[in-house]
């Protein structure tokens, strides 16, 4: 099953859900690996039935089922259920079920083999867009490496005026998760974390101004860059970011570093200045020190919990958004053996970390020579982790907003500081200098008495790799972030002329999720209505009622994708205005040998918005008024640049 998009955003933070018994009751469905946007139920020691629906996990009262009419169902709650079995008894053994009637191409929307659906295609990642500040151990003193002479800070020298034995003390004050060092609530103004007053008096930082400079440009201590990181959807339906299996460009194996530098510019000066021309290049920002790969949690931390339907691990710990942790970590994570200790007394005589049983990988993990290439599992001498080098020493920061609804989890690991907001309140504090620690919020007793179900929350994220050598972050969760940029498109019936319609356009555009807003330090709506959309809107017409259906040539003009004013299609598209289409379909004359359905769209930006789809049927125009929006970055929906001949998917 593909879900459909009439209900994009609620789909996007759910998990589908399988009911052998007319929504009762319901297990979930997983991720199809190779099929974006695609789930799955395999059948295994029990029977299908012929009262199969489908239902999003978060629709508790089983109002928006999905059953053998899909989304065009009179009545969701009660929708006429699907035939599993008979088409089982037939001789299928695989059913592909399209629920949407915008997408499905014949009648029913079943299909019985993969061929026929490799057109269809959801959306299977997103990016969520973040500031780096990349700076150095000799650049700021809040920074050092692991491994020097009788455990001291290896790369430690000090910098900004603090001498090398005052920022040893302050580094040598954070190892280990160091609760406390930020207030519990944002600045209001700048949106950022504030030293507390126990922050200072523990030492972990010297002063404010040092701490301020973590995540804020300044001249000669860092660089500014912008990083897109890609959250996909994992095999249970939820959004994950796993740095461990994920490999930053230029560089290989798995961890978090996400400025290096590779390519003809071996300096990176050239890619410092594209993210932000306004700032001075600062090359030792971009040192690369010694680094090693991530390492593995042991199989019993790894297993999931059943409640919480997530790994032990992630909720270990007591925090902020997590009460019902098995033990406190503060101060734990700092050094492998006694941290090891620590979780053995909770949980017996367990593999903690996978340095005591690199046997016991999880699926999928990589394994390395000594010179750091990547080598088949089981290979003799072969590593659970690579070494080398790496840029390391930065910060990071994202801000972006999010529909709460209810059974909203998520789940946080990462080494060094890591400190989450939400709704400007700190959810998780993992502040300090440690191995990759994990965090855990539950959403509907952090929110509690604050939040309804329906209301926009902010989550904003900051993290730092402060010491070397590892640098991981894991972020998981069954929120999808809102990308706001919008078409709003309102429909104008002509008087006296039924066929005819008008349109007043309006493009809403947020400041989350793109590193254009990201660099420009706004999170807030810009609209666009009227004149402010000339020479930003063009139009085609497809023949059918998808954006990616072929788009039609107007014969007077040879245009395809127009956005010069003029009329069109002899004369049945006016664009006298641009800014204010109107079309009459009866006026609309297909071109010889096309019937069907038609539809018109317009793209403003990378956005395109159906405003109307027709039906030629002999002499007689059927008119449906229903208008969708399609997101050109989402593999479900896209169109080819108005630019591209091609018209056709485009990857991405």
């Amino acid at each position: 099953m593909i879900p459909p998009t009439d209900d994009f955003e609620e789909w996007m933070s759910a998990v589908p859900m399988l009911s052998l018994d007319g929504g009762a009751t319901g297990k979930p469905m997983q991720a199809v690996d190779g099929m974006c946007g695609w789930y799955s139920y395999a059948f295994e020691g029990e029977s299908a039935t012929d009262d199969v629906v489908l239902y999003r996990d978060d629709d508790d009262l089983r109002e928006d089922l999905l059953g053998a009419n899909g989304n065009w169902e009179s009545n969701r709650a009660h929708p006429k259920t699907i035939a599993l079995s008979l088409f089982f008894d037939m001789g299928v053994d695989t059913v592909f079920f399209v629920p949407d009637e915008e997408q499905k191409t014949n009648e029913d929307g079943f299909y019985f083999s993969t061929d026929e659906v490799m057109d269809f295609e959801g959306t299977c990642s997103y990016p969520l867009a973040a500031l780096i500040y990349d700076t150095d151990a000799s650049l700021h003193p809040a920074f050092s490496c692991y491994g020097g002479e009788g455990g001291a800070e290896g790369c430690q020298i000090g910098a900004l005026g603090v001498g090398r034995e005052q920022a040893i003390d302050a580094i040598q004050a954070c190892i280990g998760i160091t609760p406390g060092i930020v207030d519990t609530n944002l600045d209001p103004v700048t949106k950022k974390p504030k030293l507390s007053k126990n922050a200072i008096a523990s030492q972990c930082f010297i002063n404010e101004q040092l701490f301020n400079l973590l995540f804020n440009y300044q001249e000669g201590v860092n660089e500014r860059r912008c990083y897109e990181m890609p959250f996909s959807r994992s095999t249970d339906g939820k959004w994950e970011f796993d740095s461990d299996f994920y490999t930053s460009a230029g560089v290989n194996g798995g961890g978090f570093y996400p400025v290096e530098v590779s390519g003809p510019d071996a300096t990176g000066d050239a890619l410092v200045l594209a993210d932000d021309p306004t700032q001075k290049v600062t090359r030792a920002a971009r040192t690369k020190r010694d680094a090693e790969g991530p390492v593995f949690y042991g199989p019993e931390l790894r297993r999931v919990d059943p409640n919480e339907d997530v790994p032990i691990i992630d909720i270990l710990c007591n925090g902020p958004g997590w009460k019902n942790g098995r033990m406190d970590c503060d101060g734990l994570f700092g050094d492998g053996s006694v941290t090891e200790m620590a979780i053995k007394a909770e949980m017996g005589d367990i593999c903690v970390f996978g340095w005591s049983c690199s046997q016991d990988a999880p699926a999928g993990w990589r394994f390395y020579d000594d010179y750091g290439k990547e080598v088949a599992e089981g290979t003799p001498g072969a590593s659970y982790n690579w070494k080398g080098k790496r840029n390391q020493h930065f910060c990071f920061e994202s801000h972006a907003k999010f529909t709460y609804k209810k059974n909203m989890r998520f789940s946080f690991r990462g080494t060094n500081d890591l400190w989450v907001f939400i709704d400007n309140r700190l959810a998780v504090d993992l502040g300090g200098l440690h191995l990759p620690a994990p965090g855990y919020v539950d959403l509907d007793e952090f929110l509690k008495g604050t939040a309804e179900p329906g209301d926009e929350k902010d989550i904003d994220i900051f993290f730092c790799d402060r010491r070397t050598t590892m640098s991981n972050v894991r972020i998981k969760t069954n929120m999808y972030i809102r990308q706001k940029t919008t078409i709003a498109a309102e429909e104008t019936k002509t008087p006296g002329n039924k066929d005819e319609s008008s349109f007043s356009l309006s493009y809403t555009q947020s400041g989350d999720g793109s590193c254009v807003s990201a660099m420009s330090g706004s999170d807030q709506d810009s609209v666009l209505t009227g004149p402010q959309l000339e020479g930003k809107v063009a139009y085609f017409i497809v023949n059918g009622f998808r954006a990616t259906d072929p788009i039609m040539v107007d014969p007077a003009t040879g245009l395809d994708t127009i956005n010069v004013a003029g009329k069109y299609f002899g004369n049945a598209l006016d664009l006298t205005t641009m800014y204010a289409p109107k079309i009459d379909t009866r006026k609309f004359t297909p071109p010889p040998g096309k019937g069907g359905t038609f539809s018109l769209f317009v793209t403003i930006g990378e956005k395109a918005k159906r405003l109307k789809k027709w039906r030629i049927v002999g002499e007689v125009d059927v008119v449906y008024a229903d208008a969708k929006s399609y997101d050109l970055d989402s593999l479900d929906n896209q169109i080819a640049d108005p630019k591209d001949e091609r018209h056709g998917w485009r990857n991405g």
